[in-house]
């Protein structure tokens, strides 16, 4: 929930429990909540600049994370000596999962017992589980989750959401069993979102058309909060899955994690591998029109050849078959 400072349009600010749905909304019309308006950044890149509104101060910045992969020199050798280079700016805008079923909880508490029962229809039990236990210092046979039916996530109900620990906070308070579920325009807002992120990509290819080296800047905006998945979606997923299928014999990857005044960034639909294939084919299919090499055959050229099996990817994946 929000500490004094409201960081995005969605974060929680108050919990009402009540008796009946209607009552409870009847009560939050109650809350007076006063906002003085400070800056705020919601665009990628004008977060990144040195003047941008700040979202923590631990972070003047608001480059949450950074990471480099690959040998800059070497590529720029590449580079220099490639008989052909393609360049693409890309934006790969951000999305919003909104399951069929926006996301739900019944946690169970009694006077009786010390034991929880949570249903709920999250895409991760076990790392919910670890959460909550964590978060209430409970012993594992403390707290039982039940998911059945999730009704769609797409990703979204991967993530371990403020509602899941506030309902389970209110149930052991209350000693009663508390239910809430999402308001579609609560799914929307306060869900976590996907993708959101801005790359500035090359590839430097010989005169017969073979990939001499790929370079990519990344900007990944991961919202309001450094959560896991914003971070390892670009981080980690992207990165080991860009090279695609293709030989590819350096490249250099550069890749910042921007804080902005929007929803945390989670898992949809891929959590990184589509953000790492998109800028890879777009490459492809701009560089074959540039070079008027047929698409196909400007990627059959390029693919990790069958004899070449098992093959390491510069991302240290291991391709065994294919």
């Amino acid at each position: 929930m929000a500490q004094e400072r409201v960081r995005f349009v969605g974060q929680p600010v108050a919990v009402v429990v009540a008796e009946s749905k209607a009552e409870a909304l009847e009560a939050g019309e109650c809350l007076e909540i006063e906002y003085e308006e400070i800056p705020a950044v919601t665009d990628l890149q004008q977060a990144a600049v040195p003047d941008a509104p700040r979202l923590c101060d631990e972070l003047p910045d608001n480059i949450g994370a950074a990471q480099t992969e690959g040998d800059a020199e070497e590529v720029e050798q590449a580079f220099a000596q490639a008989e052909h280079v393609t360049r693409i700016e890309l934006v790969n805008n951000r999305v919003v999962g909104s399951p069929l079923e926006p996301r739900g909880l019944l946690c169970e508490a009694y006077p009786n017992t010390e034991k929880l029962i949570l249903h709920s229809m999250h895409q991760s039990v076990t790392r919910l589980h670890s959460v909550l236990c964590a978060v209430f210092q409970l012993e594992p046979e403390q707290l039982q989750i039940i998911v059945r039916d999730i009704g769609g996530g797409f990703g979204t109900k991967v993530a371990v959401h403020p509602e899941d620990i506030l309902v389970v906070y209110a149930a052991k308070k209350l000693k009663r069993p508390v239910k809430w579920t999402a308001t579609r325009t609560e799914e929307f807002q306060a869900s976590v979102h996907g993708r959101d992120q801005r790359n500035y990509a090359e590839l430097a290819f010989d005169a017969t058309g073979k990939i001499l080296a790929l370079r990519v800047h990344t900007l990944a905006n991961t919202g309001a909060y450094l959560t896991n998945p914003a971070l390892l979606i670009p981080l980690g997923l992207m990165s080991k899955v860009i090279t695609s299928v293709y030989h590819i014999p350096v490249m250099y990857l550069d890749t910042k994690c921007v804080l902005t005044n929007t929803a945390p960034i989670g898992a949809y639909r891929g959590a990184g591998r589509p953000e790492g294939i998109y800028p890879m084919e777009r490459l492809m299919d701009m560089a074959a029109r540039e070079m008027g090499i047929d698409p196909v055959s400007l990627r059959e050229r390029n693919m990790i050849r069958t004899e070449s099996l098992p093959y390491t990817t510069l991302a240290g994946d291991v391709i065994d078959s294919g």
